[in-house]
């Protein structure tokens, strides 16, 4: 590589180095144990979030299950499925799924953290989607009652969390769920900054000036 190429990396690396990295945030947070609703054949439940002013990246989605009857009094092999949805002018899920986030199995009594990494799925700026849960068996999704859920999100966004009898054609308020057991990571997508652009207007004129002698 010539001198004068080698010089001319040199602000392309200076860029590099300056422009600020993007960290991944939760777009939604609640992990306090609690009760659980039940969710198989034709019902459905469903927690929304938010984005931020910024185009991002969803990367993982993790809930929190238990495998038993509402009354604790049995519990058999279950699964579930994850699915990211679009919310209507009422904030209910609604359209086709837009991802499918993932599915798992469960033995009997389970109780634990399931987590759908890599998800690399691109979200709108300002936009709430829903993550709704499907499932067979004794599937449970955990909920707190009371714990109030956090996100990176600021000003803080309205949540909502809904069941559905009838495999999501209507819905209703999922009380006293108040926000089911999940976490949302999402990385916002870099944008350039003014500074980036402006080192690189500046090597754009150096290479045209080159041209012209």
């Amino acid at each position: 590589m010539s001198a004068g190429r080698l010089i001319a990396t040199f602000p392309l690396l200076f860029i590099w180095l300056w422009t600020p990295k993007s960290q991944a945030a939760n777009l939604y947070y609640q992990n306090t144990d609690g009760a659980w609703l039940n969710v198989s054949g034709n019902s459905r439940l469903a927690q929304t979030f938010s984005t931020g002013s910024s185009n991002m990246t969803l990367d993982s989605v993790a809930v929190w299950i238990r495998i038993a009857n509402a009354s604790n009094s049995s519990s058999s092999s279950s699964s579930f499925s994850l699915n990211l949805f679009a919310l209507d002018g009422n904030f209910k899920p609604t359209g086709s799924s837009l991802l499918n986030i993932g599915s798992a199995t469960w033995g009997p009594w389970g109780d634990g953290i399931s987590t759908f990494s890599s998800l690399n799925y691109s979200l709108a700026a300002n936009t709430q989607y829903a993550v709704v849960m499907s499932g067979t068996g004794t599937i449970g999704w955990k909920y707190p009652g009371t714990a109030t859920p956090t996100s990176s999100i600021s000003p803080t966004p309205n949540f909502y969390d809904w069941v559905s009898s009838d495999s999501g054609s209507t819905w209703s308020d999922a009380a006293p769920a108040k926000g089911f057991n999940l976490q949302v990571s999402a990385t916002p997508v870099p944008e350039p900054t003014s500074f980036s652009l402006a080192v690189l207007g500046v090597v754009g004129a150096i290479f045209l000036k080159k041209r012209r002698h």
